[in-house]
């Protein structure tokens, strides 16, 4: 009878064990009762995206003056205008590609015949993350820039006996090309309702060439080490559904200051910015 018994509990054994494994998977497949599963740990997120992930764009009008007092002369106002698109991941990294372009004109004061043409050209391809999302959601983006920067002086004369002014060109001029790192930081701060206040900086460095017959060491062409340094501010008035199918739609109005050092040819940029921007 021993060996009836031995193998009696050998069966109760292996029954209660394989009994135990089924009730286990069964618990870990079950989302009711006592023994249901406990959800895997996950980690907190790091805030992922403050913005609608997908293909976005921004849009601005610039209404911008220049100065540069180094060359003793004044700037008109006139229109200028960014573009940007980009894609951002859910998880808040995106890419970007924007454009900037602005071109006025500029007087020397008391020398009223004396005027100039004057156009600045910036590209920039940016890769950025979310760094801090709540109240404030804050961006930054590094990447590389070209920027173009051309002055063309000319001068005016009267043609006798039709007393008409006619411009010419002048030997004061002065082009720069380059390109550099750029670094770009935007921060946005929810107020009450569709309200919100931004701000940006961008600070970029550039290595490029510079010619013409300004250049204050001397003449033809020379390598040059340039800055950029952009401060803009204002508010924002999020659209919500007002927009349709475009999500995260706002309009920004704000101001915008751009300081330009090239070689001892610096200017400055600074004026109002009407802006848009939306993800589709």
């Amino acid at each position: 009878m021993k060996k009836q018994l031995h193998l009696t509990r050998a069966t109760l054994t292996v029954g209660v064990l394989v009994g135990s494994l089924t009730l286990l998977q069964a618990g870990d497949h079950s989302k009711a009762g006592g023994m249901a599963k406990a959800p895997a740990y996950a980690p907190p997120s790091d805030c992922d995206s403050c913005n609608e992930p997908g293909f976005y764009l921004n849009a601005a009008a610039l209404y911008l003056n220049s100065v540069a007092e180094s060359d003793g002369y004044d700037g008109d106002w006139d229109l200028g205008g960014r573009l940007g698109i980009g894609y951002e991941r859910p998880d808040g990294l995106f890419y970007e590609i924007e454009g900037f372009w602005w071109e006025g004109d500029a007087f020397r004061p008391g020398w009223p015949d004396v005027n100039y043409d004057v156009e600045h050209v910036a590209i920039d391809f940016l890769v950025g993350d979310n760094l801090y999302c709540g109240e404030v959601c804050l961006d930054i983006a590094f990447g590389v820039r070209y920027a173009s920067y051309e002055r063309e002086g000319r001068y005016a004369h009267f043609d006798k006996g039709w007393n008409k002014r006619h411009f010419h060109r002048s030997g004061d001029s002065f082009d720069f090309d380059g390109w550099g790192p750029t670094i770009e930081l935007t921060a946005t701060r929810q107020l009450d309702g569709p309200w919100s206040l931004y701000g940006e900086f961008q600070q970029s460095l550039l290595f490029g060439e510079t010619s013409g017959s300004s250049r204050r060491r001397g003449g033809g062409d020379s390598d040059t080490l340039a800055s950029i340094t952009e401060i803009a501010a204002g508010v924002q008035y999020s659209l919500g559904s007002m927009m349709g199918g475009l999500k995260d739609a706002y309009i920004r109005l704000g101001g915008e200051a751009q300081y330009w050092v090239i070689d001892g040819n610096d200017v400055g940029l600074y004026g109002a910015s009407l802006g848009f921007g939306s993800t589709f």
